[in-house]
């Protein structure tokens, strides 16, 4: 039996074996990390887009009309992560904005294969499946509109002036039927407007509505921070990559005044990264604010923790960056448990 040549060969194989496993798992990690990049620059993609929506709506009616569209986004996130309603609120904002008069918001749960009311404006639109522009709308997954000259002449002509769908992986998740809507305001560049404040509307809802436990502690931690750091504890559990977080502390009689607490929270805020994520919370009796450092392991945390320690010393004193605590954390236990543990009630 050839002994030498059976074991040579067997060597091999399990060299090329290893060889495939950790290969194979560097490939994965490195697809997750561009899923997350790509996630975030859509994210701040659909960000510059909303700030921009909301530059142009102050030039039009920054004297009667205010309205703060990522601050009313942000307002709708907190409500339905606290298990409240917001589709009212939702719709609202929207015809604030596009100066709709009536048009109502049906929305499918889960676990149900019919629509629901859930909010308008004006009096309720009533939802038709047989409707033309309900049919094609939910037949070629996207907004469909009728100009309302061409609608009274049209034997099959539709009810409505545009219906807007949102759907959820293929499945329809919203119908937004628009019944009236100022003339200088319909136009298919509003409705396409329209149709992405919906679609982005309703990706921020399910990430909020995904925190689970989280959701106890969105009286003092912005929620927006609180879907990365389950985000990024399930990345952990899937692939062992690691990301940190380090809280640091300032004792509310350490600072002259509250313009310095703004100061210090400004200046870490100035020190993070594109993709870091900062926020500020009480954290009793000392204000305190936490960094999220995405894919940044122990020692990278460490190290930025040292570069902001010794900005801290340039910039307001050595004898204040010695009084100002820190701590650093690796997110790799359960959200609730990490959250819990950066809680001075706890």
């Amino acid at each position: 039996f050839p002994i030498g040549f059976f074991l040579f060969n067997l060597i091999m194989i399990l060299i090329f074996g290893e060889f495939y496993f950790y290969w194979n798992r560097n490939i994965k990690i490195t697809e997750e990390n561009n899923k997350y990049l790509e996630e975030k620059f859509n994210e701040l993609r659909k960000n510059y887009f909303f700030l921009k929506l909301s530059y142009d709506q102050m030039e039009k009616s920054y004297v009667t009309k205010p309205v703060t569209i990522r601050g009313a986004i942000h307002k709708i996130k907190t409500m339905f992560a606290g298990n409240k309603e917001p589709y009212g609120e939702l719709v609202k904002m929207m015809s604030q904005l596009f100066k709709i008069d009536r048009a109502t918001l049906y929305v499918k749960d889960s676990e149900s294969v019919d629509f629901r009311e859930a909010g308008g404006v004006g009096p309720t639109v009533r939802l038709k499946s047989d409707d033309p522009l309900v049919e094609e709308a939910l037949m070629e997954k996207n907004l469909t509109y009728v100009s309302s000259i061409i609608k009274e002449d049209r034997g099959d002509s539709s009810e409505y002036l545009a219906v807007i769908p949102v759907f959820n992986g293929g499945i329809p998740a919203a119908l937004f039927l628009i019944k009236d809507i100022a003339f200088t305001d319909y136009s298919k560049e509003n409705l396409l407007l329209i149709n992405l404040f919906l679609f982005y509307s309703f990706e921020s809802l399910r990430s909020a509505g995904n925190i689970g436990g989280l959701k106890r502690y969105l009286g003092r931690f912005d929620v927006d921070f609180l879907i990365e750091v389950d985000r990024l504890y399930g990345i952990w559990q899937k692939f062992k990559i690691d990301s940190a977080m380090i809280v640091y502390s300032l004792k509310t009689d350490m600072a002259d005044s509250e313009g310095e607490n703004n100061e210090f929270a400004s200046f870490i805020d100035g020190k993070v990264r594109n993709l870091d994520m900062v926020c500020r919370f009480d954290g009793g009796g000392a204000m305190s604010i936490a960094v999220l450092l995405p894919f940044t392991g122990r020692s990278g945390a460490q190290s930025f923790a040292d570069r902001v320690h010794n900005g801290i010393a340039a910039r307001f004193g050595k004898l204040f960056s010695d009084k100002v605590s820190r701590y650093i954390m690796l997110i790799d236990v359960e959200p609730e448990k990490l959250m819990s543990e950066i809680s001075a009630d706890e």
